[in-house]
């Protein structure tokens, strides 16, 4: 061979999928390095040319004929390779894209291609198709762990640029996935996790001390070489491709170097790639963006990674510069910006020409480039209106692209900006165990432990990596122990002496010039910052007006500019980080007591309404979202709570507050039993509030609700003195519904205690109570949970099965999902019932399909019509209910008939409804039951 060897290798790192959902990060930085350095190592002349995978990437380098080598390294799906987009996003390369793009080739793009992604192997058949003699791929049914990839990447095509056959470097590339360490450790690892998480798998790594070995061993194995030999062929790949490759200079055609001011990508940058990508199009659709956010929250790396990501892609062909201007102190003025910035760009040209003011900059700045300018708070926060006339001149330049960071929007023209937040689970959690770790090894502790730390970091980047510069051992119980005596104040670099400390060193640093800066744009707004450390899961603006007054919403407004308050969706809650919201809390120690007792009965009267909003959820319909809001809202809830429990007055109307909102939380703790000891202390508080105050329904409220907990452990004897103290109390004020739900309750009482007709007359009277008030919520929710029950253990089949016919029609108007709860509930039930006493299910579902009252032969459900498609999705699960009752008691081939009919049936419910039911799957099991 008397040509050079031409590599050609297309890397694609993604940032999100088409869904806008994140893709892992490969490190190709580190796939480059190892490949260039191996390759130059041979001493074998030749060409290894990088490049981005993009269509029109690939299309270019092909230009000028096939590659010898091709090699994609990056995501693949089951028939696809994910290229990029050039904006970061995925572009799907399916086997009919590959082919358009090789065929102006009219032959093989090369003559060995290697496939380095996921579940390639389908891919592969493209480049076969155009007459590719070797592919080497990914098995179509595997993942491939990265560092896999690149082990069998570097060995691969140095064996091959080395003279030798395709399969021996096929081989060599299977004994180097096998051997190489790192692979073994990232096993190693992904066990230990594992075995933390999952007590089979600890087990099984116990009893298999060499797993992380033949876990390694399967991962050469995924590799796959095509096409494969047929029974008794040759083996098509056991030529020599590249047999005389002179020896010689490996020429390295590179992707383009970013600038030496944007540093390296950190080792462990983690859970920013949506950010980066939002921050992508603004930049590359708009010509000024900023990213804006807290102080440590990550916003000079990101744009850091931003200039990166663009200048390995070239993107910017004019430049990219990055200016800082944190560093010119806190008196910096325009002609101090501007001189940093021209010394960045204009390079050789006259400075002081060039920053005699802003529109002579922004025409020295070179077209097509882009300007980052990190830390442009410093400047907004002395002369505002001067930032933004720069920006401005800037922008309209029409030369470069400007990026800023800063803890506060400038306010110029045609500013975009992108609101950069804390680090939210598994991220938070990622990248303080990769800080850790790296500097102390594996961690001693428990879950309970880290979940800890990392409540006290709060996804802040800042936090976690000064948290982890303290960790001197790897016990997290060190760390633990100094962050509840200290909290925010010992998060700073160990190494770097206190005065010394700046912004970067120290999260309290960041915080007090932060609040100075506050100070001195709005004294108002100052003191009210500590305030918001009363609302510890965030507060909307609603409420802040509802308790403070309008005049907080000017206030917030000021201190969310200065970012010292995150503004969180979906709920829009203004939100303190948790070192920040420490730091607030020293600075309202001195006034807490004053500003909770001039502002407590405000607060009492919105939280109660908010438990009440949250308790209308779940019992409308809507469980999951009203569980997991009331979770969310819990930690403000519950500060006031503890206040008003000593300390509510009156407020005029004879409510107590504290035992309207444990009323209302009354059904969030029923399905929370990790929380029931800590509820039954606060409903007795709040009982006793209630009794202060002279609030009766308040005090029958908590003492219904501390029955149902006495019922739920098994204290019946003390669940009897409850129910019974406020069924007197409710009967005293006639409030029905009260009588009602506690009637329900004394009626599961007197089943416990095997009182039948006691708890049929407690039952019966419920229910009366319920419809003689129109409440069909908890009218349904009593048939379903207590009476319908009681009735098929007491054979009393008829009356469940009528009850089940008012349970599903008193549903129906409320809400679609509450109604399909209601009749997943009740199948569950009937399914018992089949399996016990078949006859008597049957005789039920006739009943039922009576009382629906709807004449289903031939009638499918229309999905304009609500009510018809749900009474129809009723009839039939009580009609395929019935058959299989029906063919339990036959036998032969009229079984068989029965059983196939109620499984057409079920199809039908299961396809209009998304198999929610799974109905299929139980006809079939029912049907193999003897």
């Amino acid at each position: 061979m008397t040509r050079l060897l031409h590599i050609l290798a297309l890397l694609s790192e993604p940032l999100v999928d088409a869904a806008g959902n994140p893709v892992p990060r490969l490190g190709l930085e580190r796939e480059m390095q190892r490949i260039r350095h191996q390759l130059a190592a041979l001493g074998r002349a030749g060409v290894l040319q990088f490049c981005i995978a993009t269509p029109g990437n690939l299309l270019t380098a092909l230009c000028n004929g096939p590659a010898d080598l091709l090699f994609f390294s990056g995501h693949g799906n089951e028939g696809e390779l994910a290229f990029e987009d050039g904006r970061g996003g995925i572009y799907a390369m399916d086997v009919p894209h590959l082919q358009a793009l090789f065929a102006p080739l009219g032959g093989p793009p090369c003559q060995v291609a290697f496939l380095s992604a996921c579940h390639s192997e389908n891919v592969a058949q493209a480049l076969l198709a155009t007459g590719v003699p070797h592919v080497v791929a990914v098995d179509a049914a595997q993942p491939i762990l990265d560092l896999a990839a690149q082990a069998f990447a570097v060995h691969f095509l140095s064996f091959l640029a080395a003279g030798h056959p395709v399969r021996r470097a096929f081989e060599a590339g299977r004994a180097a996935v096998f051997t190489d360490p790192d692979t073994k450790r990232a096993l190693q690892q992904w066990l230990a996790a594992e075995a933390a998480r999952d007590p089979r798998i600890a087990a099984l790594v116990a009893q298999q001390p060499q797993l992380a070995d033949i876990l390694q061993q399967l991962e050469a194995l995924k590799f796959t070489l095509l096409p494969e030999p047929g029974a008794g062929a040759p083996d098509p790949h056991a030529n020599i491709p590249f047999p005389n490759v002179p020896r010689g200079a490996l020429k390295v055609h590179d992707l383009p170097d970013p600038p030496k001011e944007l540093g390296r990508t950190p080792e462990f940058f983690v859970g920013r790639e949506r950010d980066l990508h939002k921050v992508l199009q603004l930049v590359l659709d708009h010509r000024l963006t900023t990213i804006r956010g807290g102080g440590g929250v990550g916003k000079t790396e990101l744009a850091r990674e931003v200039g990166r990501w663009c200048a390995r892609r070239g993107l910017f062909p004019g430049g990219i510069f990055f200016v800082s201007l944190g560093g010119l102190g806190g008196t910096i003025t325009p002609v101090d910006a501007r001189v940093a910035v021209a010394a960045a760009v204009a390079a050789g040209q006259d400075l002081a020409s060039i920053t005699a003011d802003d529109h002579a900059l922004a025409a020295a700045l070179p077209r097509d480039s882009l300007l980052i300018l990190d830390e442009l708070d410093a400047l907004c926060f002395v002369q505002l209106r001067a930032a933004r006339a720069l920006l401005e001149a800037l922008a309209n330049s029409g030369h470069a692209h400007v990026l800023t960071t800063s803890r506060q929007a400038s306010g110029a023209a045609g500013e975009y900006c992108h609101e950069l937040r804390r680090l939210h689970p598994p991220a938070d959690r990622q990248l303080f165990l990769q800080l850790s770790q790296a500097r102390v090894g594996p961690l001693r502790g428990s879950e309970v432990e880290l979940a800890e730390v990392l409540k006290f970091l709060d996804g802040v980047p800042r936090a976690i990596h000064l948290a982890a510069k303290q960790m001197d051992t790897p016990d997290l119980s060190a760390l633990l122990a100094g962050l509840r005596q200290a909290r925010e104040a010992i998060l700073h670099d160990p190494d770097i002496p206190s005065e010394e400390r700046t912004d970067h060193e120290s999260v309290l640093v960041t915080l007090e010039s932060s609040f100075r800066r506050l100070q001195q744009r709005d004294g108002e707004a100052a003191v009210f910052f500590p305030r918001l450390a009363l609302f510890p899961a965030g507060i909307p603006a609603q409420g802040l007006e509802a308790i403070f007054g309008a005049e907080a919403l000017r206030l917030v407004h000021v201190i969310h500019d200065l970012s010292l308050v995150d503004l969180e969706p979906p709920l829009d809650s203004y939100y303190l980080p948790a070192p920040t919201r420490h730091y607030a809390e020293r600075l309202l120690t001195p006034v807490r007591d004053e500003i909770m007792s001039s502002y407590g009965k405000q607060a009492l009267h919105y939280f109660a309404g908010v438990a009440e909003a949250l308790d209308a959820l779940i019992t409308h319909g809507q469980l999951e979202l009203g569980i997991a809001l009331t979770a969310r809202e819990l930690p403000n809830l519950h500060l006031w709570l503890d206040w008003g429990f000593e300390a509510e007055e009156g407020q005029g109307d004879g409510a107590c507050q504290v035992a309207r909102t444990m009323a209302a939380l009354s059904n969030f703790y029923r399905f929370l039993d990790a929380l029931r000891q800590e509820a039954i202390t606060r409903y007795r508080r709040a009982y006793d509030c209630a009794q202060r105050m002279g609030d009766r329904k308040g005090q029958a409220n908590t003492l219904m609700s501390l029955g149902d907990l006495a019922l739920r452990t098994a204290e019946l004897g003390q669940a009897r003195v409850y129910y019974e103290t406020a069924l007197q109390l409710f009967e005293q004020i006639d409030n029905k519904l009260g009588q009602a739900n506690t009637r329900l309750g004394m009626g599961d009482l007197a089943e416990r205690l095997g009182q039948a007709d006691v708890a049929l007359a407690h039952y019966q009277t419920a229910l009366a109570l319920y419809r003689q008030i129109g409440d069909r919520y908890n009218l349904a929710r009593a048939i379903l949970l207590s009476f319908a029950p009681f009735c098929l253990r007491h054979g009393r089949v008829d009356e469940a099965f009528r009850a089940y016919a008012e349970g599903l029609m008193a549903t129906l108007p409320l809400d679609a999902a509450f109604f399909l709860a209601f009749l997943h509930g009740a199948l569950q039930q009937v399914r018992d019932l089949v399996r016990a006493q078949p006859a008597q299910a049957a005789q039920g579902c006739a009943f039922l399909l009576q009382e629906l009252g709807l004449d289903l032969e031939g009638a499918g459900a229309k999905e304009d019509d609500r009510t018809t498609f749900l009474l129809t999705t009723a009839r039939l699960i009580f009609q395929v209910s019935g058959l299989v009752a029906i063919a339990r008691a036959e036998s032969g081939e009229e079984r068989r008939a029965t059983f196939g009919r109620a499984r057409e049936l079920a199809a039908h419910v299961d396809q209009a409804t998304n198999g929610v039911f799974a109905l299929i799957a139980w006809v079939d099991e029912m049907s193999g039951m003897p």
